[in-house]
């Protein structure tokens, strides 16, 4: 198997993600804020376990369903304020905040997409990189930076403790939230929060998304 055709094994993206948007929201608090944290977390997790990725900034739009079950295209199409997400060596795309986007939006919106960790990209999401980004690592000695330096001190501990287990039912050692994977193959929560979405954008009329270069 070539290096472009790789696809990160399923073991490897439960414990990355789990550790990751756990840790996150019990530490610094609503992840979706924090974009850029979330995505350098997960290129360290990465790294460690010998997967080269990368944290890009840019223009991304993806759909939720509003409480009226309308569809809306949300995101971040500003270049002053991009979105964050991963890519790895072998074009996989890793976004642990879209499942997330909903609680940080004011349009009363019912359902977000799964998070991503896949080559292939649903109807539902667009990105647009515009480079990569840097992180300025938080100091502890900041009173607004302490809870940011933990959680990565966390996960670092985390993920160079944690076995990663050679085999794995899907949905074991996954966060309960939704995720896309390899081959757009989705694993629900246990609420079913993605078979909801993806019924509503079924059935819905889903304008074209945004047009940004």
């Amino acid at each position: 198997m070539t290096e472009r055709h790789f696809t990160t094994p399923l073991p490897i993206i439960a414990a990355v993600s789990s550790t990751v948007v756990r840790t996150i929201d019990r530490l610094v608090g609503d992840r979706f804020r924090c974009p850029l944290l979330v995505s350098f977390a997960v290129v360290e997790c990465l790294d460690y376990l010998g997967i080269k990725a990368d944290a890009y900034y840019g223009r991304a739009a993806w759909v939720e369903v509003l409480k009226d079950h309308r569809l809306a295209w949300v995101g971040a199409w500003d270049e002053d304020q991009p979105h964050f997400w991963v890519q790895t060596q072998s074009g996989e795309i890793i976004d642990l905040n879209l499942s997330a986007s909903s609680r940080d939006r004011s349009n009363g919106a019912l359902y977000s997409p799964p998070m991503i960790w896949s080559s292939r990209l649903p109807k539902f999401v667009r990105y647009s990189p515009l480079g990569v980004a840097e992180f300025a690592a938080p100091a502890p000695d900041r009173e607004e930076e302490k809870p940011a330096f933990l959680a990565l001190e966390e996960i670092r501990r985390l993920i160079r403790e944690m076995p990663i287990a050679e085999n794995l039912e899907d949905g074991a050692g996954f966060a309960d939230e939704p995720i896309l994977v390899s081959d757009q193959r989705v694993l629900d929560d246990s609420r079913g929060t993605f078979r909801a979405f993806d019924r509503a954008v079924s059935a819905g009329n889903l304008e074209p998304p945004p047009t940004f270069s």
